[in-house]
């Protein structure tokens, strides 16, 4: 399955929604995508996977630096609506106590810092 993305604004938050899969072929794609996401300076970013259906390493890497290139810009970066497989991706990698993980897009709006 191909990745899709559509980015919306929300409570002073740009949110990234991702559907399909997020593996070597499409990564490139959401990396440029949390690049552009950061340079246009948004309070937080939060990254919507509630509708990813497979995530690879390459997957996982992107998250990382684009977390990374969000607190270099001091953006507070979160993930929302994590299923579970990749939820445990992140946890297998021992990422979910670096990533603010939410339950939904409201819980991130509402507790990323």
């Amino acid at each position: 399955m191909n990745m899709e993305m559509v980015i919306r604004k929300k409570e002073q938050a740009s949110i990234l929604k991702v559907t399909g899969d997020v593996n070597i072929r499409t990564a490139p794609r959401l990396h440029d995508q949390t690049r552009k996401m950061t340079s246009a300076a948004p309070k937080r970013i939060i990254v919507d996977l509630s509708d990813v259906e497979y995530m690879d390493s390459s997957g996982v890497g992107v998250l990382v630096t684009s977390m990374k290139h969000a607190n270099q810009a001091n953006i507070p970066f979160g993930l929302a609506s994590v299923n579970d497989r990749v939820h445990s991706i992140l946890k297998l990698t021992r990422l979910t106590s670096i990533f603010q993980i939410f339950p939904d897009v409201p819980s991130a709006i509402e507790g990323l810092n």
